[in-house]
C-alpha cells in the first residue's frame, strides 16, 4: 500500500492506467505470437505420396526413441553373466568315490595274491559295482601300479583342482547361455555348509567339461612329467571317468537378471527442435517413415491442439510481466517509470520479439537451409545497453534483462544452452557499456 500510494502521488494516474493498458496490450501481443508454436496440428501424409513442402515443427519435442532405447537393453541383456551354483557337496562325494575306488581295488589285489583270483574277474566285480567307464587295460595297470605310482592321490589332486574352479557341461545349455557363458563368464554362487560364496569368473577361465575331457592328456603330460606315456595315458584314463560338472545352471536367477535389465535402462529421448524439418521436401513417405511420424507426433499431442499448453503458457507469461512490472516499480527506476521512456522500453521489446519471432519462423531452416542459433539475431544486447543508461544497479539491469531473455527464448523455444548464452552476452554488453552517458553514445 506504501509503494502504490507513493507512485499515486508522484504520478499522475492517467500515466499508470496507460502504462497498465499498454503491458496488457504487450502480454496480448507475446501470446499471438507464443501461441502458433503450440497450435500446430500435423496430418501425416498417406504412404507412397511425395511431400510437396517440407513440414517444420513450431516447436521442440522429445520422445523416447524406442529403437535405441531396444538397442541399450538388448546390448545390457548381452552383457549378463549367466549365474550358477555350486554346491560343495558334489566335489566332497566325488572325492570320496575316488577312495572307496582305490580302496576296492587295492584290497581285492591283495585278496588276488592270496587267493590267486584273477584280475578278470576282479574286473568284472568292479565294473558290476561301479558304474566307471575304465577299460580293463587301465583298470589292469593302475591296480599293480597304484603302490609306485601313487595313482590315487594324483587322481585326486587333479579332480578337486577342477572342481575348486568348476566345471561346467554344455548339456542342457541352450546356445543363447552358452554364447553368454563365452563372451561375459559367469556369476556363481558357492555353497558351503551355512556359506555362500560369491565370485565371478571370467570368460577365459571357465572349464566346459567336453573340452576338459578333450585336453585332459596335454593338461596330465604338462602336470605329471616324470611318468612315462603308458602310464600317462592310464592316469588321464581314471582322471576322465571321475571327472564331473559340478556348476548348476540357476536359470530362474538368471532370467530375473535379464528381466531386471528392462525396468533399470533409463530411456534414450530423442529432442527435435522448433524449426527442425521432419518431412523434406520431395521425400517420399515409407511405411516405416510413416509410423515413425505417428509415434512421435502422438506422443507430443500433435494430433489435436494442445491446449493444456496454452494455459500453461498463459500463466507462465503473465508470471514473467508481473516480475518485470514489480522490479520495474519497486525500484523506482525512473527510465522506466518515465512515460516516454516507458514507451521507447515497449518499443524495444516490440523490436526485440518480432526479429526474433521473423528469424525462427521465416529464416532459419527457410529461406536460410541452416539452423541459427537463438542468440544471434536476438538483439538483447542492445537492450542491455539501454538498460545501461538508467543509472540502475547492475544487479536490477540483470533481473531485467533474465526477464525479457526468457521471454524471447520461450517464444522461439530455445535450448538452455542458446538461452544461456545470450543472457551471459547480454550481462558483459552491459557492464562494458557502463561509461555510456547518453542515448547518442549507444550509436558511437
Amino acid at each position: 500500500k506504501k509503494i502504490m500510494k507513493s507512485v499515486i502521488n508522484k504520478t499522475p494516474n492517467i500515466e499508470r492506467i496507460s502504462q497498465l493498458l499498454i503491458a496488457i496490450v504487450l502480454y496480448a501481443f507475446t501470446l499471438v505470437l507464443v501461441f502458433p508454436s503450440y497450435m500446430q496440428k500435423i496430418t501425416i501424409p498417406p504412404i507412397g505420396e511425395t511431400v510437396e513442402e517440407s513440414l517444420i515443427l513450431k516447436r521442440t519435442i522429445k520422445y523416447k526413441n524406442r529403437e535405441e532405447t531396444d538397442k541399450l537393453i538388448n546390448y545390457s541383456k548381452a552383457n549378463i553373466r549367466p549365474i550358477f551354483d555350486m554346491p560343495a557337496e558334489i566335489k566332497e562325494n566325488t572325492i570320496s568315490k575316488i577312495g572307496e575306488v582305490f580302496s576296492f581295488m587295492r584290497n581285492s589285489y591283495e585278496n588276488s595274491l592270496s587267493n590267486d583270483i584273477l584280475i578278470d574277474d576282479i574286473y568284472n566285480e568292479f565294473s558290476s559295482n561301479y558304474n566307471l567307464s575304465i577299460n580293463k587295460s587301465v583298470f589292469s595297470n593302475a591296480i599293480i601300479s597304484d603302490i609306485d605310482l601313487e595313482y590315487e592321490n594324483k587322481v585326486k589332486d587333479t579332480i578337486s583342482d577342477f572342481l575348486e574352479r568348476g566345471i561346467i557341461s554344455r548339456r542342457n545349455l541352450s546356445p543363447e547361455t552358452i554364447g553368454l557363458i563365452q563372451n561375459n563368464g559367469i556369476f556363481v554362487y558357492k555353497f558351503h555348509k551355512s556359506i555362500v560364496e560369491e565370485k565371478i569368473v571370467p570368460r577365459n577361465r571357465v572349464h566346459f567339461l567336453e573340452d576338459l575331457r578333450m585336453e585332459l592328456g596335454s593338461i596330465i603330460g604338462a602336470k605329471y612329467r616324470e611318468i612315462n606315456i603308458f602310464n600317462m595315458n592310464t592316469l588321464s584314463s581314471l582322471i576322465n571317468a571321475f571327472l564331473v560338472d559340478n556348476l548348476i545352471y540357476n536359470s530362474d536367477k538368471t532370467q530375473a537378471e535379464i528381466d531386471k535389465v528392462s525396468s533399470t535402462i533409463a530411456p534414450i529421448y530423442t529432442t527435435i527442435k522448433a524449426g527442425y524439418p521432419i518431412l523434406e521436401k520431395g521425400e517420399r513417405i515409407t511405411e516405416e517413415k510413416a509410423n515413425l511420424l505417428r509415434y512421435i507426433l502422438n506422443d507430443n499431442n500433435f494430433a489435436s491442439f494442445n491446449f493444456s499448453a496454452l494455459i500453461g503458457q498463459m500463466f507462465f507469461i503473465l508470471l514473467l510481466f508481473i516480475s518485470l512490472g514489480y522490479i520495474i516499480f519497486r525500484f523506482k527506476i525512473s527510465f522506466y517509470t518515465n512515460f516516454k521512456n516507458y514507451l521507447l522500453f515497449c518499443f524495444e521489446y516490440i523490436f526485440i520479439m518480432t526479429t526474433a519471432y521473423i528469424c525462427s519462423n521465416y529464416i532459419s531452416n527457410k529461406l536460410i537451409e541452416e539452423y541459427l542459433p537463438f542468440y544471434i539475431y536476438t538483439f538483447i544486447p542492445m537492450f542491455a545497453i539501454l538498460n545501461s543508461l538508467l543509472g540502475a544497479k547492475r544487479g536490477i539491469s540483470s533481473i531485467v534483462t533474465i526477464c525479457i531473455t526468457v521471454l524471447a527464448a520461450n517464444m522461439t523455444q530455445a535450448g538452455i544452452f542458446e538461452t544461456f548464452s545470450l543472457f551471459i552476452g547480454s550481462i558483459v554488453v552491459s557492464i562494458i557499456s557502463k561509461r555510456i552517458n547518453n542515448r547518442n553514445g549507444v550509436l558511437l
